[in-house]
């Protein structure tokens, strides 16, 4: 059991070395929890540096709304990247719905002739 942990504390690294390469594979609010556990591992870090860490390590998609926001604090950062988050799940989900798969071509809408609008060239005069 001893060797076991000592090959998993070389293979994972030391606390800073898990901190500064964690990225976000799930959700921001797992990779949330994941960050503040380290951090509270870690002891002091001032503010400006986690939550520049926190914002590298998000997905792509993520950072890039958040940048343009100039979040000013890491609970703000983390507070408003949840938001991004949700944000695109809903515009997603109003897209494709959540069961259906996306199509990248757009449906036709076929209105049938009775309710098709009226035309100069179509009315009686």
């Amino acid at each position: 059991m001893k060797l076991i942990r000592q090959f998993r504390s070389a293979h994972e690294g030391s606390i800073y070395d898990r901190f500064f390469s964690l990225r976000q594979t799930e959700s921001v609010q797992d990779y949330r929890r994941k960050l503040e556990s380290l951090v509270a591992a870690m002891g002091t870090m001032g503010d400006q540096g986690l939550q520049a860490a926190f914002v590298n390590g998000l997905k792509i998609e993520i950072q890039g709304p958040l940048r343009l926001l100039h979040t000013n604090g890491l609970i703000r950062a983390m507070e408003l990247s949840e938001s991004i988050e949700a944000n695109h799940a809903l515009v997603r989900n109003h897209r494709v719905g959540p069961n259906k798969p996306f199509t990248s071509r757009p449906s036709s809408l076929l209105i049938p002739e009775s309710r098709a609008p009226h035309t100069l060239s179509n009315l009686a005069i």
